[in-house]
């Protein structure tokens, strides 16, 4: 993605930041949900030649297919437009990954370089988020222990 698909607004103000960070977490919040390890799973298909377990990334691939949507619908204060398009390409990137792991018995090339790429692209998403995390704090966006955004502050390296 790029800043054409995302909307931009100009208030940079400690509020705004706020309010922006308290919107992309609630996303998370959202679409999250306890399940195992896409690759673990895969690697079990593998392993037991069994298409069947690969079912059990179809609501992993789902929840990231919203939170990708949903991330792409938060308005972004100017001073995140980098920030936030990493973390958004960094959700895209492992959703993309996830969705081709799940064909790997019927396509497995692609499947496999998928399988590659998707712990780098991990490390991209932890990376996105902890620079989301420095803006808002270097802004003194602070929030309560009851607001979506301190997700950003409980990931501190």
């Amino acid at each position: 993605f790029t800043q054409v698909d995302i909307e931009v607004t100009l208030a940079n103000d400690t509020v705004s930041l706020r309010d922006y960070g308290n919107a992309v977490a609630n996303g998370i919040v959202l679409y999250s949900t306890p399940h195992e390890d896409e690759m673990l799973i895969l690697k079990r298909a593998l392993e037991e030649n069994n298409p069947e377990e690969l079912k059990k990334l179809d609501p992993i691939i789902k929840a990231y297919e919203g939170l990708v949507l949903y991330t792409l619908r938060v308005p972004v204060p100017s001073s995140l437009i980098n920030e936030h398009l990493a973390y958004t390409n960094a959700l895209q990137a492992i959703y993309s990954d996830t969705k081709r792991a799940r064909s790997v018995f019927e396509d497995p090339v692609p499947a496999l370089v998928s399988v590659k790429r998707y712990q780098g692209n991990i490390e991209n998403l932890v990376r996105a988020i902890n620079a989301v995390r420095a803006k808002l704090e270097a802004a003194n966006v602070i929030y309560t222990s009851d607001e979506p955004g301190i997700f950003f502050f409980s990931l501190r390296p």
